[in-house]
């Protein structure tokens, strides 16, 4: 059986990595000529994990993730709310780890087989199916033929946008950017960030985090309501907005935002949901934020792709009925990531309500809770991320 991949990111590579060593021929296509280090921090739950143990990359995950010792909550005039002590969290929450994003898709490129096919600068143009199998003609002209495509290709699918009637994306009504520093020594003394620290500020309608990974390492994440139509702006304009989205923001974001030496750095999206009555639609299946786009609020979208992989490539590999593999696949998986969307869109509204009465609510709640319980919430996984079975 032959399977293309479209999409050469986590969800892809781990499925594709799977099939392979089930005797498949798999070929995967990236529409990018060639990966790049962006993007910012992310978390790996237990099913992520477990995959990743089972594919043999667990250890170097590990060697590559970073622990924060201290988390320090700050009001929208920069003012420190409250600090906690995150050590105790490290054995509350077990196998998880917090990594760069590029770092673990990096991790996943190296261990792609030298059997499965991977091809840069390119997707798909159209989808032809027959009883023989998906006629692809590829934007760089070529045309094939498979049994199977899965398309791993992100919130804005292209196999989606062509298998699928309608728009199936939901905007959440915010933006994000995210941006890593590196070799920043004397922006962390200057901006009097700790190392090993995690740094939030509750400004009214947006979030900032920044986190010191190490003593030269700054990672942050900036939340902020949507562009005009949910505009994407193109890297030479994403400083420019950010400055614009955070002017009223205490002085440390903003210094952190015109220290970045290069706008080319930062990911950006206009952040949105994937809502999909199926995610099958004859030969074709979607997989990852293709088929349901959880946001990043969570952290959950890298493992659950994973366990999405490896859960759709043990059921090709089970049985040749694709449209009974594709119902299981989606019967396994679907009531896990409606739960995962659920929490994530409470999540954003939590974070970004700046009506006065809710920004007096978070102070009040972060200023009286227990340490211990401020550290459970910030450690416990979400409801929907464990590996509920062997690998």
């Amino acid at each position: 059986m032959d399977v293309l991949v479209v999409g050469g990111g986590i969800a892809g590579l781990t499925f594709a990595s799977w099939l392979d060593r089930r005797g498949f021929d798999v070929e995967v296509i990236e529409r990018v000529a060639t990966y790049r280090p962006i993007g910012s921090m992310t978390t790996i739950y237990g099913e992520g994990l477990q995959v990743a143990k089972e594919m043999g990359i667990a250890s170097e995950l590990r060697r590559l993730a970073f622990c924060q010792e201290r988390q320090v909550l700050h009001d929208s005039a920069g003012k420190p709310i409250r600090g906690f002590d995150l050590r105790p969290a490290h054995n509350l929450q077990g196998g998880t780890l917090t990594v760069r994003r590029a770092d673990w898709h990096r991790v996943l490129v190296d261990a792609v087989p030298g059997s499965v096919s991977l091809r840069f600068g390119t997707t798909v143009r159209s989808l032809d199916e027959s009883a023989a199998g998906v006629e692809v003609v590829f934007t760089d002209g070529r045309k094939e033929r498979y049994d199977l495509v899965v398309g791993a290709d992100g919130v804005d699918s292209a196999v989606r946008g062509l298998a699928f009637q309608g728009d199936h994306r939901r905007p959440l009504g915010y933006g994000l950017m995210t941006v890593v520093l590196e070799g920043v020594e004397p922006l962390l003394r200057e901006l009097g960030i700790a190392p090993f620290t995690v740094n939030e500020w509750f400004v009214p309608g947006r979030y900032v985090e920044l986190t010191s990974l190490a003593s030269d390492v700054l990672a942050a994440i900036f939340v902020y309501p949507s562009l005009p139509d949910g505009r994407v702006p193109p890297p030479e304009e994403r400083l420019a907005v950010l400055l614009e989205r955070f002017a009223a923001a205490p002085a440390v974001p903003r210094a952190m935002i015109a220290a970045i030496p290069d706008p080319s750095l930062v990911y950006c999206d206009d952040v949105a949901q994937v809502i999909l009555p199926r995610w099958s639609a004859g030969r074709v299946v979607l997989l990852g934020d293709a088929a349901w786009a959880l946001s990043p609020m969570l952290g959950a979208g890298g493992g659950k792709a994973m366990r999405g992989a490896y859960t759709l490539a043990q059921e090709i590999a089970d049985g040749p009925d694709h449209a009974a593999v594709f119902a299981r696949y989606e019967a396994a998986l679907r009531p896990a990531i409606e739960l995962l969307q659920q929490q994530t869109v409470r999540m954003a509204r939590f974070a970004l309500d700046g009506r006065p009465h809710a920004m007096l609510a978070k102070r009040a709640l972060f200023r009286l809770l227990p340490e211990r319980v401020v550290v459970r919430m910030r450690s416990a996984p979400p409801k929907g991320t464990a590996f509920d079975g062997d690998v």
